[in-house]
């Protein structure tokens, strides 16, 4: 059986967590849809945690997008070990949002850490996001990591390179 997260993250992880920023500026790929970079929200079971300034979950993303008239067609995520981990697996689902993990093999939470994704997982996430704006185009793809910058980053830039027809 797996670790929870309440069990290997230390409170220094926990406060790394709180300190990052919920998310970027939504991004325009010229030509298609849009793109967001986000830490991995969590479950409300960690509320208590974190000061009301700090809780982000998904139902709260999925509700401030909605009013904003950003509709979030895919989720990539950039979690070593699922998003299972940080929050309910159905939890994208009640938003009608698509999953896709970049990591075959989940590890355990104690390996909660931003950690560079193959090529082959980075193509299979913009094979995913060009799919979603071949029957949507003006859908969102939220793109979240443990902290969303260093993963999160990387899968965005590779949508917005091979995409979005930018220069590396």
């Amino acid at each position: 059986e797996m670790a929870s997260l309440e069990e290997t993250w230390s409170s220094e992880e926990f406060e790394r967590w709180a300190s990052s920023g919920r998310y970027g500026q939504v991004m325009e790929v010229p030509g298609r849809g849009r793109v967001l970079t986000l830490k991995v929200p969590l479950t409300s079971r960690f509320e208590s945690r974190f000061a009301e300034s700090a809780v982000f979950s998904v139902e709260m993303l999925m509700a401030r997008l909605s009013a904003k008239k950003v509709h979030v067609g895919l989720a990539v995520d950039g979690t070593r070990c699922g998003a299972s981990a940080f929050h309910g697996p159905r939890e994208w689902e009640e938003w009608d949002v698509d999953v896709h993990r970049l990591w075959a093999e989940a590890g355990s939470p104690s390996s909660a850490v931003d950690k560079a994704a193959s090529n082959a997982s980075l193509d299979e996430a913009v094979r995913r996001c060009g799919e979603l704006w071949a029957r949507d185009p003006s859908a969102a793809v939220a793109v979240f990591s443990i902290d969303g910058y260093n993963t999160a980053g990387a899968v965005a830039t590779a949508i917005l390179v091979d995409l979005g027809g930018l220069d590396a």
